[in-house]
């Protein structure tokens, strides 16, 4: 994408990039246009920057400092501004330079819409799992006023998130039975949004641990020593270089190539049964021609296969810590 084309996007899908800002009216005006529900599943990560203070002459101030969160969860708003040469000094004296930059994304609940960036901002990665709960209930506060529901907040595996994840289903308190079923302890309230960890981020580890570890299923093992017989007509997408690629783990879970294993190679059990795993986990959040039971049906059966496997683990190998 040139640069040109980058303007243009902005200039006609962007009202405020103002860093700290939630862009309600630029995301509400995005699905109207485009005839999408108002409906939203939010989705948040943080990706490392080169550390840098610059001065943005569109509004006076500086960028690349990290501005303190306020009881909403969000940066401080106009701290930086550049008022005076002492104004600035100060400010870079005084406040860190972010490393990080800190994106969370609307994604319309329609088939090959793009995602929409809702709010950004720079980060030193220092923030609790309460920052965190605070800014998603004044972000689903302040959608909901403009007609925008949330119907899921979703990350990838930050223990922070994953923390206030578990704070708002009620897995932090005594476990009891839940409404919804004794099978459940999960105490989820309908207008409270969903939490979802990232299938990529969760699929993509899998394929990490099974690339790099040994591990053991039963009595069956899966070596490093024997993946090169196993995945060798797709060698090169094994280099664990790159950790978060999506393409090698998809090529690894195709239906065919767990097929061919299972029939024409010996000992490959273990194997499959991983592989497998990671297909069902992956079907069920992202193929659009599963119904909704079949979509449960498969991420229960690896659900079910995963917790039994860590229970025989953790009686078994004793030096492993669950």
């Amino acid at each position: 994408m040139t640069v040109k084309s980058i303007q243009r996007h902005l200039k006609k899908d962007t009202i405020d990039v103002v860093e700290g800002v939630i862009n309600v009216k630029g995301l509400k005006s995005y699905l109207e246009r485009n005839g999408y529900p108002l409906i939203v599943a939010l989705c948040e990560d943080a990706t490392k920057i080169t550390s840098n203070v610059e001065y943005n002459y569109l509004t006076d101030s500086l960028r690349g400092l990290v501005a303190p969160l306020n009881s909403n969860g969000l940066p401080t708003p106009n701290l930086f501004a550049a008022s005076s040469p002492h104004v600035i000094i100060n400010a870079i004296h005084k406040y860190p330079v972010g490393s990080y930059a800190y994106v969370q994304l609307a994604l319309p609940l329609a088939i090959n819409a793009a995602p929409y960036v809702l709010f950004h901002t720079c980060s030193d990665n220092r923030f609790e799992a309460a920052d965190v709960l605070n800014r998603w209930t004044y972000t689903e506060s302040i959608l909901n006023q403009h007609g925008i529901n949330v119907i899921s907040n979703t990350s990838d595996g930050d223990p922070r998130l994953l923390k206030a994840m578990k704070i708002r289903a009620g897995l932090d308190n005594e476990i009891t039975t839940s409404t919804f079923s004794p099978w459940f302890i999960v105490h989820n309230k309908p207008e409270v949004p969903m939490n979802v960890q990232d299938m990529v981020h969760i699929v993509n580890k899998f394929r990490n641990r099974f690339l790099n570890k040994e591990m053991q299923i039963g009595k069956l093992f899966k070596c490093e020593q024997n993946i090169e017989n196993k995945f060798s007509c797709f060698i090169a997408d094994i280099d664990l270089k790159d950790k978060m690629k999506l393409d090698p783990t998809l090529k690894m879970i195709k239906e065919k190539l767990i097929n061919h294993l299972e029939a024409n190679v010996q000992d490959s059990k273990e194997t499959v049964l991983f592989l497998k795993i990671m297909r069902l986990m992956f079907r069920s959040y992202v193929d659009e021609d599963l119904s909704l039971l079949e979509r449960v049906h498969a991420i229960w059966t690896a659900n079910f296969i995963v917790r039994n496997w860590r229970n025989w683990c953790k009686k078994h190998i004793k030096i492993l810590n669950f």
